[in-house]
């Protein structure tokens, strides 16, 4: 398997879930306002001077977050495979004092 095969099969399904999370978001934020805060004048999904925009904007305010989360993510994976890094499981218990 090349890097490239590698790299595209970790990083188009990260986008995919990026993309459906912050249409998620974007939903129920549309709910939300069209039942006046659930109801109750609660907003949940609503965040002051962020998200009050219309839907794909905040589509877009969720999504490059949570794409950039999941880079995040996978460089820790990226960094922890290329140089082994010992894990807290493999490592071996310490003593205890005294």
């Amino acid at each position: 398997m090349s890097r490239r095969a590698y790299y595209a099969g970790t990083a188009l399904p990260a986008v995919a879930l990026a993309a459906v999370y912050g249409l998620a978001l974007a939903v129920l934020q549309a709910i939300e306002q069209a039942t006046g805060g659930w109801g109750a004048n609660l907003y949940f999904f609503r965040v002051s001077y962020i998200l009050t925009g219309p839907w794909y904007l905040t589509w877009l305010t969720s999504f490059v977050p949570l794409t950039l989360m999941f880079v995040y993510g996978m460089w820790f994976g990226l960094v922890y495979r290329r140089w082994n890094l010992p894990s807290a499981a493999s490592s071996p218990p310490s003593p205890r004092p005294g």
